[in-house]
């Protein structure tokens, strides 16, 4: 869809629907304002919702146009880039933060009613809760992709970095955030059918999970950040989990690096600015560089080794291979390639296959 006519056929339809409720300047005083208000968001976001089903059902890794996004996190750094970008792409933005900004705000007054603030601490189950009931209450039947943005580096910056200030609270508060919050996000959404091919047009739903290289055991070579770092390593498992048991309902699952980014939470340190990340990281959505569900790409479209993604992969074809070779093994001509079969058959679950990926290609060209 032609992003330019995309953006004016949604602005057009929110701003129907703003003349319709002049009282309300965002979803979530509309919800709160009265009953009536509440009907009329309801009929103009399915209005809306069928627009966009007519133009096409999204499926994962489609380019993100015309559709309705979520975002955690909206209220600075790469979270707000998202939104502007997703915005320029003609897309309706639902932006969940804890405290809304000053350039959020005024975002949202420019975007002609296609994006909608609301309040989500995501460290807080209820507050999740209440935040996607208020999606369904405003009339959101269905959101195309999520972005689970929302993380910390710690309850006070880097102060709990190395071991020694590392406490139990300060890593239950960073899993709170950043593993649980995405985890939850997911199922209330799922709870309340806004995600997945429930819908008529049997649309699907890419959850993009922003996570970070320092969770891979593999590139941990420095040490430190203990909460984050584990952090970071369980949402990399759940999100497998999540794709695996969600897969049959159409919601599909990125793993999100956006590399060193200088923000807030990083207290300006870093590599790259937050809209060269965002940007990235929506084109690694939209499959620009492969495919995200089942391998784990940086911003730059760069594939990250030791991931849950490509482990399971290759794993899998290890383990193919060893069979083949352990059915076969009494042919002479094969007999040989037994060892083989046994050490790959071993080992196959071991932390990094990066050593074992020669000789499985090799022996699948040419055993």
């Amino acid at each position: 869809m032609d992003a330019a006519r995309a953006s004016a056929s949604l602005a057009s339809r929110v701003h129907g629907r703003h003349r319709a409720s002049s009282s309300s300047s965002s979803v979530a005083s509309s919800v709160a304002s009265s009953s009536s208000s509440s009907s009329v968001l309801r009929k103009c976001a399915k209005q809306r919702r069928a627009t966009v089903m007519a133009a096409s059902p999204y499926k994962a890794q489609d380019e993100i146009s015309g559709r309705v996004v979520l975002v955690t996190g909206a209220n600075r750094g790469i979270g707000l880039e998202l939104c502007k970008l997703f915005l320029e792409k003609g897309n309706e933005v639902r932006a969940g933060c804890r405290v809304e900004s000053d350039a959020l705000a005024a975002l949202a007054r420019a975007s002609n009613g296609r994006l909608t603030v609301s309040h989500v601490d995501v460290g807080d189950e209820r507050s999740i809760a209440e935040f996607v009931d208020g999606l369904k209450a405003a009339g959101v039947e269905h959101v195309d992709v999520v972005l689970n943005n929302a993380g910390v580096v710690g309850s006070d910056g880097y102060s709990k970095w190395d071991l020694q200030s590392t406490t139990q609270e300060e890593m239950i508060y960073v899993f709170k955030v950043n593993t649980c919050g995405p985890v939850l996000m997911v199922k209330y959404l799922h709870q309340l059918g806004l995600i997945g091919s429930g819908t008529a047009d049997g649309s699907e739903t890419l959850v993009g999970n922003v996570t970070s290289k320092v969770g891979s055991v593999d590139d941990n070579g420095s040490g430190q950040g203990y909460a984050y770092r584990a952090s970071k390593s369980a949402l990399n498992n759940c999100n497998r989990s999540m794709q695996i048991d969600l897969a049959p309902q159409g919601v599909h699952f990125a793993l999100l690096h956006p590399g060193w980014v200088r923000t807030g939470m990083t207290e300006g340190r870093g590599l790259i600015d937050a809209r060269e990340s965002a940007s990235g990281l929506i084109r690694v959505l939209e499959g620009a560089f492969g495919d995200c569900e089942h391998h784990w790409f940086d911003y730059k479209g760069d594939a990250i080794r030791g991931d849950a993604a490509h482990t399971l992969h290759d794993t899998n074809h290890f383990l193919r291979v060893a069979h083949a070779l352990t059915t076969h093994a009494h042919t002479p001509s094969l007999a040989p390639l037994a060892p083989v079969a046994h050490a790959l058959t071993t080992h196959a679950h071991t932390p990094s296959l990066a050593p074992l990926a020669p000789v499985a290609h090799a022996l699948t060209t040419h055993a």
